[in-house]
This record gives C-alpha cells, structure tokens and sequence, in this order.
C-alpha cells in the first residue's frame, strides 16, 4: 500500500515539473515574439521616448513661466489668452524639435499621410478655415480680447480667442450705450475672412456721438443753444478728467487734437420746431449715462424758463363745426315750429356744444364732442 502511495506522489511531482517548464516556454516565447514585433516595427522606441522627454521638457517650462507671470500680473484681463497662445506656441516649439528626428521614419509612410491629409482637407474644411482663421488673429490682430467689436450683425466685448472660435460678451447698439446684456456669442474663427469687422480698442474706445432737442418757433433758440452747450461742456469736462489718458489716445487716432472740437452744436429748422443738435466725443460705455445727465438737467431748465418750449409732431383733426366755417357741407337745418304745436313750455333753440380738446403726448387732437 505504501509503495502506491509512492508511486502517486512521484506521477504528480513529475506532472507538476512537466506543466512549470511548458509554462516556462510559453513565457519564453511571447518574450520572444515581443522582442522580434518591437525589432521590426518601424517606429524607434528611444525616439519614442526622446520625443515624450522633450515634450515634458518643454510644457514644464510653460508653467513656470505662467506661475510667475500670475504672481505678477494676477488682475491682468488678458492672462487667459496668454495661457491659450503659450499652449499653442509649446506644442509648436516642441513639433519643431521632435520633426527632424522623425524624418527618416516618416519617410516610409509619406503615401499614406498625403492620403490622410487630402481626405482630412475634404472633410474637416471648416475647422481648417477657423484654424487659418486663428493663425490671421494671432499674426495681424484685428482685433484683441477686451476690444469692442461687432462682427457682421453680432457685436460685443471679445472675452477669448480660442483655436476655433471667438467668444464675446454681448452688447447692445451704440445709439443705445453699448450696455452688456449678459449673452455669450460664440463666433468661428473662419468669419473675419468674410465678414465687416468693426472695432475699438480698448485703449482708445472714445466715439462720436450725438443728442438732440426740438423747440418751438416761439421759443429763444438762441438761448436754449448757449444753455445745451454749457450743460453738455461742464458734464463732458468732468468725464474728460476721469479718463484723460484714454482721451489722449482717442485725440491721436481721431485726430481730434482740438480741444474745441471736442464738442459740436448743429441748428437746422423742422416742419414742428427748431432742432439743436449736439456733436460730442465720449468713451462708449458712459455715452448712455452722459445723454442721461444732460436731458436730466435739460428738463429742469426748461421747466423753469418762461422763453424756452419743446416741441414735438401735431395733428389736427377738424370736427363740423370748423368744417362749416371753411366752406364744407352744412348739416341739415332742423324744422321750424308752428305756434300751434308749441306747449305752455318753451322748447329751448339747440344751442352749438362746446368743443373739448384732448391733448397727447405725441399727438394734439381737436374735436367737438
């Protein structure tokens, strides 16, 4: 019995032996198969690895740099566009870097890249016009982010100038103050090759813009003149001094070095008042609140001045009994009253009604009711 005990054990340690070396060859020859695929693979490992050491190398050196530039400039508006163009500039620098050493491997497989590139043009053409787009951006700058824009019917504040599109924070119209309404446009790159860019920048953002009021005939024109033009100088004076330096640069683009220039008044006659109209140079986001500060002051004076009154567009309609005095039909005159007919009380003759008139703010309507 013990020596089939024996036997047994001595099966199983030697099918145990068997299996580990079988185990062994396997290893043996994926270890194998492995060495032989990476020999003959056309792509060099060690260049493989040179090209990931310099693309570390040269990303870590870009956010030193950008870590050290953030603690200086940490309320700079423009950081983030810096952080963009630097991504793109560190991948350009390390192409340039890693291409010459890839030449002779690229060789071998140049058909098939035409191939790929020529297929890709076809089928990604607006991503690559937004792309071209960008490159125009970044080399003429037409526009940069803080300036104000409007691009075709979309105007606004430029927020970010990415690889395939132009992010900016909406704004309403000039004539309305160019107020942010809160809106995010997204805008592809590929549009400043076929669109009208208007813009200003931000260092010199100062506009031309114009306010007007209407006086009647009656009224002193030339009194409501000399006081529009001092209500308008003494607020553009104030605005002036809170943004000199800007001022200064607009004066230089404009080429509105005049300081007299600066504010214009123009008179010309209406068919319901004398119009006086008011030329000024002002920075776009406080136009609204100027406009606001002179008709504010403007109302006041007229209300207190017994020379000066506004005007506005008036209609009148003719009711019958105007119709009667300028030859128009007459209505029919009533029948007379026999005296027979006639009872202990008078009948009292119709008398013509009073006219009432309605007075609207746009319009002045006289009728008889």
């Amino acid at each position: 019995m013990a020596l089939v005990h024996q036997i047994a054990y001595a099966g199983l340690a030697t099918m145990s032996v068997n299996r580990s070396q079988s185990t062994m060859l396997d290893a043996n020859e994926m270890l194998d198969v492995v060495q032989e695929t990476v020999i003959q693979s056309p792509v060099d490992v060690g260049l493989t690895i040179l090209t990931l050491l310099i693309f570390s190398m040269v990303f870590s050196v870009r956010k030193i740099v950008l870590g050290f530039l953030w603690r200086k400039n940490k309320k700079n508006p423009t950081h983030r566009q810096w952080v963009r163009t630097s991504r793109y500039l560190g991948l350009g620098v390390s192409l340039l870097l890693t291409i010459p050493l890839w030449i002779d491997t690229l060789e071998n497989i140049g058909v098939f890249v035409g191939l790929l590139t020529a297929a890709l043009a076809v089928s990604l053409s607006s991503p690559l016009q937004s792309i071209a787009g960008w490159v125009h951006l970044i080399v003429h700058q037409p526009y940069r982010v803080g300036d104000r824009v409007q691009i075709g019917n979309q105007s606004g504040i430029v927020q970010d100038i990415a690889l395939f599109s132009t992010t900016l924070l909406e704004t309403e119209t000039t004539g309305s103050g160019a107020q942010p309404t809160g809106r995010v446009l997204c805008l592809q790159n590929k549009c400043v090759f076929d669109k009208v860019i208007m813009t200003s920048a931000r260092e010199h953002d100062f506009m031309w813009h114009e306010t007007s009021m209407t006086f009647t005939y009656e009224s002193d024109w030339r009194t409501a003149n000399r006081s529009m033009h001092l209500t308008m100088r003494d607020i553009l004076q104030q605005h002036h001094r809170e943004e000199r330096q800007r001022l200064e640069v607009s004066q230089r683009e404009l080429e509105a070095n005049d300081v007299e220039l600066l504010l214009n008044d123009y008179i010309s006659a209406e068919d319901h008042g004398i119009q006086i109209t008011l030329r000024f140079l002002c920075g776009i986001e406080s136009a609204r609140d100027i406009k606001h500060r002179f008709t504010t002051k403007m109302l006041h004076l007229v209300r207190v001045s017994n020379s000066l009154s506004l005007a506005y567009p008036t209609r009148r309609m003719v009711g019958p009994a105007e119709s009667k005095v300028s030859g128009g039909p007459s209505p029919p005159a009533s029948p007379p009253v026999s005296p027979s007919t006639r009872t202990g009380k008078e009948v009292p003759t119709p008398q013509e009604k009073p006219k009432r008139t309605f007075t609207h703010p746009i319009e002045k309507i006289e009728m008889t009711a």
